[in-house]
């Protein structure tokens, strides 16, 4: 049971921290766009959005990629214009930092408390099937628990 936990939060580690590869290819209008939103309305990426402003900003983009720009140059140019609202995902620095560590800490906590209630509510795995726990029995279980081991023993010839 422990090395299934410990596999199981392993996962949940490795599964959530952020994995980014150094790579050495151009990037697509596709692969910005979809980091910032539309400035015209702020409820889509540029990526999907069909506007004026969208399309122009993908025509922008493009430009850039084929004068040399990095990702990060772009995406800069455009933070510095709109401002941090452009920005699909919040940046991973500051305050907003907490938006990506809280949902691997809220996971594994969740999942711990989910495990501690199966754990308490299913009992001891050792009892024998079919017995009842031993506990003290209230007056009136114990006045029906007595009728009923009579009219058993009743019914034995």
């Amino acid at each position: 049971m422990k090395k299934l936990i410990l596999s199981f939060f392993s996962l949940i580690f490795i599964i959530s921290v952020p994995f980014m590869a150094y790579s050495d290819k151009k990037p697509t209008v596709d692969e910005i766009s979809g980091y910032l939103i539309a400035p015209c309305c702020y409820r889509q990426t540029v990526q999907v959005h069909y506007s004026g402003v969208a399309e122009q900003m993908k025509e922008e983009i493009l430009q850039m990629i084929e004068e040399g720009k990095t990702k990060d140059e772009i995406i800069g140019f455009y933070v510095g214009k709109y401002g941090e609202k452009v920005l699909a995902m919040p940046a991973k620095k500051g305050f907003d930092i907490l938006a990506y560590l809280m949902t691997p800490i809220f996971m594994v906590l969740s999942l711990t408390l989910i495990l501690i209630y199966l754990k308490n509510r299913l009992g001891p795995r050792n009892m024998a099937k079919g017995t009842v726990p031993s506990t003290p029995l209230k007056s009136k279980d114990r006045r029906i628990n007595q009728r009923l081991e009579r009219e058993l023993r009743d019914l034995d010839f």
